[in-house]
């Protein structure tokens, strides 16, 4: 079966993959766990966390940072606007507030 063939979320399974086969020091992933069922986005996040590896990961998913990553840029239409530690944006919320909320009130009080 060529690639090409493969449904979306196959093809995300093999580009994942083909990225970590020879367990690369530094990993550019572009959103990730798109096209991904539940069960393996757990699946690929547990993987992830157990390689030695460093990540640069582009996602609109905060959730996905907070688990794969310890620093965070935030970036908006092509400028930086916000970088700290995942412990630095969780504490400009409340307790209880997700973090997509942060970082949207983030981008909203910087424009």
């Amino acid at each position: 079966v060529l690639a090409g063939k493969l449904s979306r979320g196959n093809q995300q399974k093999l580009a994942i993959a083909l990225a970590i086969m020879h367990n690369p020091k530094v990993l550019l992933l572009d959103e990730p766990l798109n096209y991904l069922d539940i069960p393996t986005q757990e699946k690929v996040i547990s993987l992830l966390k157990g390689m030695d590896s460093t990540f640069l990961i582009s996602t609109h998913i905060m959730s996905i940072a907070l688990r794969l990553t310890d620093y965070v840029l935030v970036i908006s239409k092509g400028s930086l606007v916000w970088q700290g530690s995942i412990q630095q944006l969780k504490a400009m919320g409340r307790e209880d507030e997700p973090i997509e909320s942060v970082v949207a009130r983030l981008m909203t009080e910087l424009k």
